[in-house]
């Protein structure tokens, strides 16, 4: 028969906290970030939750121009920040 092995709990919560230290490392390694086509920048998603009406509102103005709604939404964002930004 083999040797038993013992383990206190003090150990095993330092071996499980390693572990999981590398695997949360492996995955920041392997996280891949969208990247803006147009300006080569790493995005990040953003959700809003807006009045059902405000969205048919914004859908109908962005359709009749011609507009994406995604670069129309992002546009408004950097306007407004830099509104902030200058206050």
């Amino acid at each position: 028969m083999a040797g038993r092995i013992t383990l206190d709990l003090d150990k095993l919560v330092a071996i499980h906290e390693a572990l999981q230290t590398a695997v949360d490392t492996l995955a920041d390694d392997l996280t891949v970030m969208p990247v803006d086509i147009k300006t080569g920048e790493t995005v990040r998603r953003l959700s809003v939750d807006i009045p059902v009406s405000l969205h048919k509102r914004l859908k109908v103005v962005c359709a009749t121009r011609e507009m994406n709604m995604a670069d129309t939404m992002r546009e408004f964002i950097a306007k407004g920040v830099r509104e902030l930004e200058a206050a």
